[in-house]
């Protein structure tokens, strides 16, 4: 993977670096991630970015894409998709994942509510 792609999937995954680096980066060789620092080199191209760390972030690119398609799909078949907004009390990744996917929800035409989940 390119690493301007690789620095773009974690921005649209709402992820800051440190964000990124203790949790995308956890592999079994690396069970506390990354330093931001480590990341930041990736995201600059000047060390090679391990092929676990890079299933890890499009294994969360691919669950975005197939959230997003299933609200597309039904936006187009004419239903009002309404979304309650993501709560941060929830696991960072999953708190990270729903934010993106909300965002681009709403930009769709889905309905953002007052319920916070």
């Amino acid at each position: 993977m390119h690493h301007k792609v690789f620095a773009s999937y974690r921005r649209l995954l709402f992820f800051t670096v440190l964000e990124a680096a203790k949790n995308v980066a956890i592999t079994p060789t690396r069970p506390d991630g990354v330093s931001e620092r480590a990341w930041n080199r990736w995201e600059k191209g000047e060390s090679p970015i391990p092929d676990e760390v890079i299933n890890n972030l499009k294994l969360l690119i691919d669950e975005r894409q197939n959230q997003i398609k299933h609200i597309t799909e039904r936006l187009n078949a004419g239903e009002k998709v309404e979304l309650s907004i993501p709560s941060s009390s929830i696991d960072i990744v999953d708190y990270r994942l729903k934010q993106s996917v909300f965002a681009e929800a709403v930009a769709l035409g889905a309905v953002p509510t007052e319920t916070v989940k």
